[in-house]
C-alpha cells in the first residue's frame, strides 16, 4: 500500500511506501516523463526515512515547527524586500530586449 501527498504547487511529494520489505517515509521530487500522456516519475532528489528515523522526526516535530515559525516571523515580507532595477537593459544579437 502506498499513499502520497503533493506538497503545494510543485512536483514534490511526501509518501509512505514499502520498498524491498521496508516501510519508508519518502520526501521526493518528481518529474514528468516524455510523451503526451507521460506519468510523473520519481527523481533522484529526495530522502527516505526508515521507521526509527520517522519516529525520531515525528517526536521532534513540535520543537522543529516552533523553531521554523520563529525563523519565518523574522523574515521580511516580500513587499518590503527591495529588488534593485537592472543597471542597463540587455539586448540579444538580433535586438530583442531581455
Amino acid at each position: 500500500m502506498q499513499m502520497s501527498v503533493k506538497l503545494g504547487n510543485t512536483l514534490k511529494k511526501a509518501s509512505v511506501r514499502i520498498y524491498k520489505g521496508a516501510t519508508l517515509f519518502d520526501l521526493r521530487e518528481f518529474y514528468v516523463g516524455k510523451g503526451p500522456a507521460a506519468p510523473e516519475l520519481a527523481g533522484k532528489k529526495g530522502i527516505s526515512l526508515k521507521v526509527a528515523e520517522w519516529k525520531t522526526l515525528h517526536e521532534n516535530l513540535k520543537t522543529l515547527n516552533e523553531k521554523f515559525q520563529a525563523l519565518v516571523s523574522r523574515q521580511p515580507s516580500p513587499a518590503s524586500v527591495h529588488v534593485p532595477a537592472p543597471a542597463q537593459e540587455w539586448t540579444s544579437p538580433n535586438g530583442d530586449a531581455y
